[in-house]
């Protein structure tokens, strides 16, 4: 707020009456007596800046990862021109209203990104990009959820392709091999 100190002996340009003025934050400098006697100028400069900066800040997230997935999806979801659109938006994978039109609700659904190694997987992935189905993945997470994933079974387990592996101590391709010839020590696909 601008507190009068004393009337200016100058006028303005344009031959107003001058006041100098103090504000809260301790500046003082000259104003239109005019402006601030109705209200129109209520703070110096530095501190209208300020507050004007504050007053257009978003979330202030336009250069952080999670913006950048948000803005990724909601390309790969709509833009037809997208190298990726096929596989998305073309399958039919959308993205809810909400989070399409607000990074800040897609934020507050799924919070930070846990670590660099996290991308935003889709549990379900007949469904789309929507509040219930997303989730802050790993790769590895990631690998086991795609479509042409490889799920066997001995009966009792259900096991990724890439579990067996590893039980049986081969590489993922000799199990891939296995199964398909079906020998894969009593497991069949699922």
């Amino acid at each position: 707020m601008l507190k009068f100190i004393a009337e200016h002996f100058k006028r303005s340009k344009d031959k107003h009456k001058l006041w100098l003025c103090e504000c809260d934050c301790g500046g003082a400098d000259l104003y239109i007596a005019s402006r601030v006697r109705h209200g129109r100028v209520t703070m110096c400069r530095i501190c209208a800046a300020k507050s004007t900066g504050l007053k257009n800040k978003t979330h202030g997230m336009r250069n952080s990862s999670e913006y950048r997935i948000w803005g990724g999806i909601k390309t790969r979801c709509t833009n037809k021109n997208a190298p990726d659109y096929d596989r998305y938006g073309g399958r039919g994978v959308t993205m809810c209203d909400e989070w399409r039109s607000s990074f800040d609700a897609f934020l507050n659904h799924l919070g930070p990104r846990p670590s660099k190694q996290h991308s935003v997987d889709r549990i379900d992935n007949e469904k789309g990009y929507e509040p219930g189905n997303v989730r802050w993945a790993t790769k590895t997470e990631q690998e086991r959820n795609k479509r042409n994933s490889t799920y066997v079974t001995d009966g009792t387990r259900i096991l990724h392709i890439v579990d067996v592996a590893n039980e049986l101590g081969i590489t993922k391709g000799a199990a891939h091999l296995r199964l398909k010839r079906g020998k894969l020590d009593g497991f069949t696909k699922n």
